[in-house]
């Protein structure tokens, strides 16, 4: 999933100030949870989920748009943004957080 380029990344520097807004289909489960609790973490979805570690917040959408991570990230024009999932998404995400944003990368994966 989008989440895996960056778990190793989170762990080598488990003190970078990053904000890692997390698009989940359903709030129910947290895939990696354990790994992110040292992160500023904010989960995307549809529904809240029951348990978040203290210092997460949740944002109620059924789709990660480039509006929801500006809401988010307020201070996104000083950071590094770093997009990863399926086409249609970082596509989608792109042009508005590249204007937005001080530096963006990209990643894609396919067959998702």
């Amino acid at each position: 999933i989008g989440i895996t380029p960056f778990l190793a990344q989170l762990a080598h520097q488990p003190n970078r100030d990053a904000v890692l807004v997390y698009g989940l289909t359903s709030g129910a489960e947290i895939p990696f949870r354990d790994r992110l609790e040292a992160v500023h973490v904010v989960i995307v979805s549809p529904d809240q989920p029951a348990e978040m570690p203290a210092g997460w917040t949740w944002i109620e959408s059924a789709v990660l748009t480039a509006d929801v991570v500006i809401a988010a990230v307020p201070d996104l024009a000083t950071r590094h943004a770093y997009i990863s999932g399926p086409p249609a998404m970082v596509n989608a995400l792109r042009p508005t957080l590249r204007r937005r944003a001080k530096k963006l990368h990209t990643d894609y994966f396919s067959g998702y």
